[in-house]
């Protein structure tokens, strides 16, 4: 019997039920969207070939019904013809369905997933995670990737997999450990997080099927080499500089209040001489992980007050100066009354004002007070969607050069504003991927979604002058799109090339994309993707976030800082003698936050924050009952191989940011003291279920009895040396295990009062709201058996 054509069904889940009549290919009517509908009905398969397992419930899934003129209902006993090569069977045993399609018959149209697929016509898909997550993980080598250079980066060496010793164990590697082969790399194998064996479950979609995924727009240079136009300007002449902050610009920002508000900012801590320490805090701290207000060109341009009053107030928060971050907190609830009531008048926003807002509701969510932080939860919804409406998340179309190109300086600026409206875009998605990948709030802005180019390069960025920045733009190379490069990393695990340290950074938080999506719940409570699939994705992220990291670690970790560093002073005495080693704030907190993506991929974060103690969630008070349900899921998560992965991820996590950790460095991000909550809270969490609560008492940790009359209060004074050895002597102990799933072995798992004693003192350190909940938890944890 000859092989079907490729215009027959190749297995059986890739067709639908017809009406029972009988229909030979030439008779078989035009199908039309507008008669079809959404039903709920057991997938067919291919007859099961463990018999063992026939008892299993059926699996459902969405697929597409036909209501023609003129059909039936299918009924028992009734039948259709089948292809010669395979027979169909219901997954709950009911009767057989066939059809006979004439090989090489018909129109090329086949009936996939449910819908009607025409092999000749372009890809057409509908909006279903399964085919996101299907071209992202498993990419095809038909696929069409012009915008990526084939010749990509190898890692110098893998990510850090551990194995099995059992080598029976069940391997599931990841479609990326293939990349690694073809560059003479060697991998180690990967673990499943299930020792299911793998699903029989074939893709409903051929071998070769690309989802329709909108193409970027394309991207060029608009710009040509002008040196030697420009070389008249050589050596560069720049115009008068002015200060940023000057004394025109203070009163323009007091202008912007009424006499109430205005108070405020006539605070001392509001001074000119503090505004212009504040806004240098801002390009030394906050710009190098979120470069979106172009530096170099600001003293030849004038920023609005309002968003120069943002930047302040971010600057405050860095500042060793508490009265500063007070007036901050008040001051920026001015600013974002003021904006919304610009939005009344007008549904859509500048790129200043958009800039502003994100700026304030960033620093109202991770530098203010509790309460503040709630609010700006509230306010995160309607900000991305502001941003969304103004265009900012959709490539300009229409760009052209505006001004002469006889001018370096308009040259430069009319580039620096359109670069700062496409970074603008990509800030947005990053606060609303860190919003919900921390917070566990709702993701307004997929990576699916995202049209606009990569920034241009960081030396580009950086560029002092238009004479430099011209030369640089014609000799940087172009970075491929972001979702090749997305793509690139979570199918093929390697890093793509040409990408610069805020391409990487922009790359995490795709990655961080991705995991809240397989962590959306009704991807696997309504049995859409089948449970092993699921499974498999999570196993290719994981080596993702590993290969990001060790990318990252060898390009830009300490080690390779310090060889730089010492061959740029190999003839001075100062900066190789004292040892001090500047790394960049995406090193530090981008590898916290790698790690954070393995634990929160693997777990449901806020199901531990309510088991560990936890008052209010977003505002919301905690009910007895929600305390109860994520009791009973901590102790299932951490009798289950999840639970074991993610306990170890959040074990390193917390072994690299102790190992160097300080008091100055846990305040340089904002993110990395609740990256190192988090895990703090996941160890205790998993040890208590498995171990069995502990005391957690200690020579580092006196409590004292509160000295106010009729209260319960203890006070907590904890030793951070003491604390910090204890921590690491019990994270060395816990990471000795030869691999995760041996972790449950480890004895002594609940004596870990060390790490919740010191992760207490870092966050008592940081005067934030926020912070001040998460070191109430952990005390309580310390004084829960008094």
């Amino acid at each position: 019997m000859s092989e079907p054509s490729r215009e027959e069904v190749d297995t059986a889940e890739q067709m639908t039920l017809w009406p029972t009549i009988e229909i030979t290919p030439e008779s078989r009517p035009p199908f039309t969207h507008l008669e079809s509908s959404l039903s709920i009905e057991p997938t067919l398969r291919i007859p099961n070939p463990c018999p063992e397992q026939d008892g299993a419930a059926p699996e459902w899934a969405l697929s597409r019904t036909t209501d023609r003129t003129g059909a039936t209902a299918a009924g028992a006993g009734m039948s259709m013809p089948v292809p010669p090569f395979n027979s169909i069977e219901q997954t709950t045993g009911s009767e057989m369905y066939n059809e006979d399609l004439q090989e090489g018959g018909g129109d090329g149209t086949t009936i996939i997933a449910g819908e009607e697929f025409n092999w000749t016509a372009p890809v057409q898909t509908g909006d279903n995670m399964d085919d996101l997550l299907s071209w992202l993980f498993n990419p095809s080598p038909n696929d069409n990737t012009s915008l990526l250079n084939p010749d990509t980066i190898p890692l110098d060496n893998p990510p850090y997999v551990m194995e099995f010793e059992n080598p029976n164990e069940t391997n599931m590697a990841s479609p990326g450990s293939q990349s690694f082969k073809n560059h003479s790399q060697t991998q180690k194998t990967l673990h499943t997080l299930s020792q299911r064996p793998p699903s029989r479950m074939r893709s409903t979609y051929p071998k070769d099927y690309i989802p329709r995924v909108l193409p970027q727009a394309p991207s060029h240079n608009i710009y040509p080499d002008l040196s030697e136009r420009w070389s008249s300007w050589e050596p560069w002449q720049a115009p008068p500089r002015r200060e940023i902050i000057d004394e025109e610009a203070r009163p323009s920002m007091l202008a912007l209040f009424d006499n109430n508000a205005r108070k405020d900012l006539m605070a001392p801590s509001f001074s000119l001489q503090q505004m212009r320490l504040y806004l240098e805090l801002y390009f030394m701290h906050f710009a190098p992980l979120y470069p979106i207000i172009h530096q170099a060109s600001l003293p030849y341009r004038k920023l609005p007050p309002d968003l120069l009053l943002a930047m302040i107030c971010v600057g405050t928060a860095f500042a060793n100066d508490p009265e500063g971050l007070e007036m901050a907190s008040k001051v920026h609830k001015h600013l974002r009354t003021r904006v919304f009531d610009m939005v009344e008048d007008e549904p859509t926003a500048s790129v200043s004002s958009l800039q502003t807002i994100l700026l304030l509701n960033h620093f109202a969510r991770s530098f203010c007070s509790l309460k503040q932080h709630d609010v700006a939860q509230i306010f995160h919804s309607p900000i991305i969607n502001l941003a969304r409406q103004s265009g900012m998340l959709l490539p300009n179309y229409d760009r052209k050069l505006l001004n002469t190109l006889d001018d370096p300086m308009a040259c430069w600026l009319e580039w620096v504003d359109e670069e700062e409206r496409k970074r603008l875009g990509w800030f947005s998605f990053m606060m609303d991927t860190e919003n919900a990948a921390l917070y566990r709030g709702f993701l307004l802005i997929h990576c699916y979604l995202i049209d606009i180019d990569l920034p241009d390069a960081d030396e580009i960025w950086e560029s002092p002058n238009p004479l430099v920045w011209n030369k640089n733009l014609n000799n940087s190379p172009r970075p491929p799109s972001f979702r090749s490069a997305l793509r690139e990393l979570a199918g093929r695990g390697s890093i793509a090339p040409n990408l610069t340290k805020f391409h990487l950074w922009m790359l995490l938080h795709g990655l961080h994309c991705v995991q809240w999506t397989l962590l959306w719940r009704d991807l696997g409570d309504l049995s859409m993707v089948h449970v092993s699939k699921i499974t498999s994705w999570k196993d290719s992220l994981r080596v993702s976030f590993d290969t990001w990291r060790t990318y990252i670690e060898e390009h830009y970790g300490t080690n390779s800082n310090r060889n730089a560093n010492t061959n740029m002073n190999s003839n001075s005495n100062f900066g190789v003698m004292s040892g001090q080693v500047q790394e960049h704030p995406m090193v530090s907190a981008g590898i916290p936050f790698s790690h954070l993506g393995t634990v929160l991929l693997l777990s449901d974060s806020e199901q531990i924050r309510i088991f560990a103690g936890t008052k209010k969630i977003a505002g919301r008070p905690i009910s007895p009952g929600e305390w109860a349900a994520a009791n009973m899921y901590v102790n299932s998560w951490a009798k289950s191989q999840d639970g074991a992965y993610c306990c170890h991820g959040a074990l390193r996590l917390l072994a690299h940011v102790f190992r160097w950790s300080s008091e100055t460095k846990f305040q340089r991000t904002s993110m990395v003291p609740w990256c190192v909550y988090l895990a703090t809270l996941i160890v205790w969490s998993y040890a208590s279920a498995l171990d069995g609560l502990d005391s957690l008492q200690a020579p580092f940790i006196i409590i004292t009895p509160s000295s106010r009359t009729g209260h319960l209060d203890h006070q907590v004074r904890i030793e951070p040396s003491l604390a910090q050895r204890s921590a690491m002597e019990y994270l060395e102990n816990a990471l000795s295990c030869e691999h995760p799933f041996a972790l449950p072995s480890v004895k002594d798992k609940n004596k870990c009062a060390g790490i919740v004693a010191y992760t207490a003192y870092l966050a008592g350190t940081l005067k934030r709201g926020v912070m001040e909940e998460c070191r109430t938890v952990l005390l309580g944890l310390l004084t829960e058996h008094v």
